[in-house]
């Protein structure tokens, strides 16, 4: 525990090599990175009450890694950190310096944070290109107040169970061009996840609320995205052609969209590219300047 709120100028880390690392509560520090790694598992751990203060070069919080091993860190609580500074967000380069990320773990909690001021995304949860899904999962992110990151407040990769609820995130930034042209959205999701949960957050000030990208060609594809009871309204289109409540394009998996509402936005809810299969029914849609429902004339919306 940090009395007076000590300042550590280089990174925290519950690293162990040799045995696990457990019931350990970090809390009231100012930290350049706080993150759980290592070659031995650590579980039931909780950071709370801390500020995380990162520069140009970094910053953060992190969980599990996204290498090669098998240590699945487990039972992990992030409470009411205040996590900002990563990166340079003008950069004419990808950076991806996140505020927060979630990569080999499973049963994480990352609740009532402030993220704000980072070169990548908010929050990436997943995020193996090798198909697996398990490497990531049960991870619940509620009541974090995300903005002024780039790409996505929150996203997800491969993944299962996830849960992103009651968030609020506004005021994403694209990434440019020279980049990789990443649009701003509020939550995105790509790559595939099982039993993905998106409901109840507030969204706005983003070109898109909610938009999943590309699916990962058929392996470790997943199924079952809820998209449910989200409040997505009056956004900015910023470098995009239209502002979009919610996109989903390309998936296997059938996405059930319900009980959203969605206003000031062009569009409402969109198919921009390839096959999406979508359940939609119960979503309020209002005070658009474009189509309250999109779906583009060469591909197949089901």
């Amino acid at each position: 525990r940090g009395i007076g709120n000590p300042r550590f100028s280089s990174a925290v880390n519950t690293y162990n090599s040799n045995s696990l690392t457990s019931y350990l509560i970090i809390e009231g520090i100012n930290a350049y990175k706080l993150y759980v790694s290592g070659a031995s598992e650590a579980n039931h751990l909780s950071f709370r009450n801390n500020e995380v203060s990162g520069d140009v070069h970094g910053g953060g919080m992190s969980v599990g890694g996204y290498g090669s091993n098998n240590i699945i860190h487990n039972n992990i609580l992030f409470w009411n950190n205040t996590i900002h500074d990563g990166g340079n967000i003008s950069s004419p380069l990808d950076e991806d310096i996140m505020g927060a990320t979630i990569g080999r773990s499973s049963n994480i909690w990352l609740v009532d944070n402030e993220i704000f001021n980072f070169s990548g995304s908010g929050l990436l949860v997943g995020g193996q290109y090798n198909g697996n899904i398990d490497t990531a999962k049960y991870a619940y992110v509620g009541r974090n107040h995300v903005y002024h990151t780039r790409q996505a407040g929150l996203a997800a990769k491969q993944s299962r169970d996830v849960i992103f609820s009651e968030n609020r995130i506004h005021d994403i930034i694209s990434n440019p061009i020279s980049a990789g042209g990443s649009p701003s959205k509020c939550i995105g999701f790509q790559y595939g996840q099982e039993r993905f949960w998106i409901i109840n957050n507030d969204l706005s000030d983003c070109a898109y609320g909610i938009r999943s990208g590309s699916s990962d060609n058929n392996v470790g594809i997943g199924k079952y995205t809820y998209i449910l009871g989200n409040l997505i309204h009056n956004l900015d289109k910023k470098d995009q052609l239209f502002s979009t409540g919610i996109a989903s394009n390309d998936g296997y998996d059938t996405r059930v969209i319900q009980f959203n509402t969605i206003y000031g936005v062009d569009r409402g809810i969109a198919n921009d590219y390839y096959t999406t299969r979508l359940s939609m029914a119960n979503n309020i849609i209002a005070n658009v300047t474009n189509n309250h429902i999109n779906f583009s004339i060469g591909y197949l919306t089901r």
